[in-house]
């Protein structure tokens, strides 16, 4: 149990470092674009922090009226159960989260 918790929350990290590699190529094309109204938003000082939210940079890679994107704020909310020593609630096959993974790192946008 306590493995497939580990494992969950290992193979989460991968898709939330892909999430922040989706945002930071967005970020860099569009903060350097001369054209103002493709930059408009995408220079502000917040963005360029290395402390911006998960929930922030996946609204800005993935379309938050999706139902992916309620899936991965649902996930990602057992994968911050699990990784600070919760566990109640079942992290579910491990391969379905895989699958689900897959799916939702096809539907990233920069």
């Amino acid at each position: 149990d306590s493995l497939e918790r580990g494992v969950f929350v290992l193979l989460f990290a991968q898709f939330e470092r892909e999430v922040t590699e989706y945002f930071n190529d967005a970020r860099n094309a569009r903060s350097s674009n001369p054209d103002w109204t493709r930059r408009r938003g995408w220079d502000i000082p917040t963005y360029n922090s290395r402390r911006i939210p998960f929930e922030t940079k996946l609204a800005l890679v993935l379309d938050q009226l999706s139902p992916s994107h309620r899936q991965v704020m649902s996930i990602y909310a057992l994968r911050n159960h699990c990784a600070h020593g919760g566990n109640v609630q079942p992290v579910g096959s491990i391969d379905q989260l895989v699958q689900d993974l897959y799916t939702w790192q096809a539907e990233l946008r920069r």
